[in-house]
């Protein structure tokens, strides 16, 4: 008979966790580490490396075989995306499934995959969360947990989990200023940065319950060195290590150096500080920053002293505490971003899915693919120009017409993401660049022409062709979507050229002032003509910095010219 109680195993590259839960809370846990283990070479050998810890974690926690669990695990393979999206509701969902599918490289035809909106907010956007791993992956954890007798009832990548406690942070926060919403949890930790327009910011952050016990596991004399299950007891029930808690703490631990178990934790505070300071930066302006308010849940975030002293590194007042079941969500998390196998998806749920491609909608932020972003060169202005031919089509006639050009950019996207390797490296981040270029660039500015290189340091070219276009002719255009019969040979505005040169000045500074941009050059101007207007032309050189990609340009290059 199956032993029935709730349990849930993370699989991390550097330990095996179990836990087992009561009444909703955890009742027991165990944390077996694993050293000169790589993690790569782990996976492809099928885990066995990993065998032994899973086999003493679940003697440890009581858990006898066979038991039924809830895996969230590490793997190189897996990719997550969260963020917001301009659809509502299931389409929301689908659109964060298409992010994966077009950013990183996806295949959802053939990859288990599940999405989740973990709510919604201004204009009735869909806050979402999206994994997809290989089906090679699964297989080789579910071969992994049945060695030991555990029936895997579901599973997702942990990094998830912490993503969707941020986004459910800011879902339920009821202010709507300026704010950091942090979900620090048990293995994995998200942040959100927004503003009163919405989401800026989504990443990952690196203090969680068990980093803090990891840091401090191993501290004191021969005698009395703290285990993972000391330091775990010591945070939950007094907190961050003091003079004060010393004396609480039990007698055989008190000789311990109090002193030495702060100096621990404080390399990762700092790191955390550091991290949070970065998201503010990168997602509010100055003035935003000054006002910000910070919101935190999460289970690491209910340790005693851990708030003001993150506070206090990060100079903002005492954060808000979220009050509600740290378990719970991750057990919802953990269901609700459960990877299914294609295979069980009925038929009009995978139809669903590819109609969402219609929808033109897409993740505004946080994208997480492997270890970094996937770098997408020639694809990127495919993508684009498939854009731009769904949102020109106005009726269903229309859309067929273009069906047959469709499919052949459908099909570049495609070789350009089977592409894509996974050797890690450096590199400009072409897909942050056209994100962050279309939401900087004016309306009165118009891109013309773009070329991308890559130079010897790793760093990105771009050079950049482009006009500044006259007020009345932009409104002239929303008005009207074609210029009336006899008007082709019309006058041109006038304009003032200092005018435009003044908004081409705040365009290049708005560059200049992007974490992706190290600097931009203005070339040669001209009055002229372009897009039927007196305009002012221009040319750009803008030198992306170089950032950790797993993206081989050349490749992609290749599968460009296919």
């Amino acid at each position: 008979m199956k032993n029935r109680q709730r349990i849930i195993i993370g699989v991390h590259a550097d330990a095996i966790r179990v836990q087992t839960l009561r009444a909703g809370k955890i009742a027991k846990r165990s944390c077996v580490r694993v050293v000169n283990v790589n993690a790569s070479d782990a996976w492809e050998d099928g885990l066995r490396a990993y065998d032994d810890a899973l086999s003493k974690a679940l003697e440890d926690t009581g858990v006898s075989a066979p038991c039924e669990a809830r895996v969230v695990y590490e793997a190189p393979t897996a990719a997550v995306s969260a963020g917001l999206t301009n659809a509502s509701g299931r389409a929301g969902a689908d659109a964060a499934l298409i992010e994966l599918e077009t950013r990183g490289g996806a295949d959802l035809s053939i990859q288990p995959h599940a999405s989740w909106v973990v709510g919604s907010c201004e204009d009735n956007k869909a806050l979402c969360v999206a994994v997809t791993d290989t089906a090679l992956t699964l297989d080789t954890l579910t071969r992994f947990l049945e060695r030991a007798g555990v029936e895997m009832l579901s599973c997702t990548p942990s990094e998830a989990v912490g993503l969707a406690g941020a986004l459910s942070l800011h879902r339920d926060s009821a202010v709507s200023g300026p704010r950091l919403c942090a979900w620090f949890g048990e293995w994995s930790s998200g942040v959100v940065v927004a503003s009163s327009e919405g989401v800026r910011f989504v990443r990952s952050s690196p203090l969680t319950l068990d980093a803090l016990v990891h840091a401090m596991t191993g501290i004191g004399d021969h005698d009395n060195t703290l285990t993972s299950d000391d330091a775990f007891e010591l945070l939950s029930e007094f907190g961050i290590p003091d003079a004060d808690s010393n004396t609480r703490w039990p007698e055989q631990l008190r000789s311990l150096n109090v002193h030495a178990a702060r100096a621990a934790i404080q390399p990762l505070l700092q790191r955390t500080a550091v991290d949070l300071r970065q998201s503010l930066r990168f997602g509010l302006g100055k003035d935003e920053m000054e006002h910000a308010s910070m919101h935190v849940g999460g289970q690491a975030s209910r340790i005693g002293g851990l708030l003001p002293l993150v506070s206090e590194l990060l100079g903002v007042s005492q954060p808000h505490e979220a009050h509600f079941d740290d378990e719970a969500h991750t057990l919802s998390a953990i269901d609700r971003l459960a990877l299914v196998d294609p295979d069980r998806l009925s038929h009009t749920k995978a139809k669903a899915v590819r109609k969402a491609l219609w929808i033109g909608s897409a993740i505004a932020i946080g994208v997480s693919v492997g270890q970094g972003m996937m770098a997408m060169d020639e694809g990127a202005g495919a993508r684009e120009s498939l854009v731009a031919l769904r949102s020109g089509s106005t009726s269903i006639e229309a859309i067929q017409q273009r069906d047959a050009v469709i499919i052949a950019k459908e099909t570049l996207i495609g070789s350009v993401d089977r592409a894509i390797t996974t050797s890690a490296g450096f590199g400009p981040r072409w897909p942050g660049w056209l994100i962050d270029l279309a939401d900087r660039r004016p309306e009165r500015i118009v891109v013309l022409g773009m070329s991308l290189s890559r130079e010897e340091s790793d760093a990105g070219l771009v050079t950049m062709n482009g006009a500044v276009i006259p007020q009345a002719f932009m409104d002239a255009a929303t008005e009207s979507t074609a210029a009336p019969e006899g008007t082709e040979d019309a006058e041109p505005e006038v304009v003032t050229t200092d005018r435009q040169m003044d908004l081409l000045s705040g365009f290049i500074a708005s560059l200049e002032a992007s974490p992706l941009v190290a600097g931009v050059e203005l070339g040669p101007t001209r009055r002229g003509s372009a897009l039927g207007a007196d305009a002012t032309s221009f040319q750009l050189t803008v030198t992306l910095r170089a950032a950790p990609t797993l993206a081989d340009l050349s490749t992609i290059a290749e599968a460009s010219n296919e």
